[in-house]
């Protein structure tokens, strides 16, 4: 790419959040003394960036302002979900440049493994992407916020209404927060999955209504919320997908028993997720068939 000085380059990326970085040169090293090891490399810079998956722009905008005024605690399921882990002392003016730059170096590699070899991300580079490394990602949740009360009759008609409209992606989060909450509490109450099951529930549910669905503006009671055998298209494994439709099927027939849908909804929901994970796991085997060091 023969990019002159002070010209820019527009960047757009993820088509579902739509961000668009422009990029501006603003000078060119012809020496040839850089040592190719060390690109690419940020030299400056001011604030966190971007949240994956986040929905964009205008979310970003605001659980940006949402954590300014409650913290980052109040907010930390939210954040979780974008798949980032943030330290407890986060804002959006986090700006940690060594950190930066030991993930460009990696990432860069991670993604051309993904993206053009169609390779899984092995343990390492999951660890990587997660920042294990960084001081305080292992540190002791906090104890959970006492629970809540909720009213799972007006969550689900609000659910329902809001699936396929204009409605925020904060309010829709913490309308299907309010239904993950209450299903984990009766888990809880009944005592007899083990706390790392629960808590495999609920970051399940997390991942895929608030994380997966919320940003296409679907909710649970919405055509889209069976397809989950697309999931195959964003790296998703087997493992990764049975546990999911685990998680939705169990959440599913918590509802039945509080009478706020009934068996046949159910079923048929099931039914859908069983459909759709055949049709995605048979159509992405076909895909990445000529790769013999691919995801199949």
């Amino acid at each position: 790419m023969d990019l002159k000085l002070h010209e820019q380059l527009s960047f757009y990326y993820d088509s579902g959040d739509s961000w668009q970085v422009n990029l501006t040169v603003t000078d060119i090293d012809e020496s040839g003394q850089e040592d190719g090891n060390n690109l690419p490399r940020v030299i400056d810079g001011a604030g966190f960036g971007i949240l994956e998956d986040f929905g964009g722009v205008d979310r970003l905008g605001e659980i940006a302002s949402l954590v300014k005024r409650d913290g980052v605690t109040a907010h930390r399921s939210e954040l979780n979900w974008s798949g980032q882990w943030v330290p407890d002392n986060f804002t959006f003016d986090f700006y940690d440049q060594d950190d930066l730059n030991f993930r460009l170096k990696r990432l860069v590699q991670a993604y051309r493994q993904v993206y053009e070899n169609h390779l899984n991300f092995g343990a390492k580079m999951a660890a990587i992407l997660d920042r294990e490394y960084y001081p305080g990602a292992h540190q002791k949740e906090e104890e959970p916020a006492p629970s809540v009360e909720v009213d799972l009759p007006l969550v689900v008609q609000q659910l329902k209404k809001a699936d396929g409209s204009n409605i925020t992606d904060g309010k829709l989060a913490r309308i299907n927060n309010q239904l993950i909450a209450a299903f984990i509490e009766d888990l809880k109450k009944n005592g007899k999955l083990s706390e790392k099951t629960v808590k495999r529930y609920h970051d399940e549910l997390t991942f895929y209504l608030i994380g997966y669905l919320t940003p296409r503006k679907a909710t649970l009671f919405g055509w889209i919320a069976t397809d989950i055998g697309e999931l195959y298209f964003k790296g998703c494994s087997d493992d990764e997908i049975k546990r999911l439709r685990a998680a939705l099927n169990k959440l599913n027939k918590f509802l039945v028993t509080q009478g706020v849908v009934t068996p046949q909804w159910a079923r048929e929901f099931k039914q859908g997720l069983k459909n759709s994970i055949e049709v995605g796991h048979d159509y992405a085997k076909e895909t990445f068939s000529d790769n013999d060091d691919g995801l199949w």
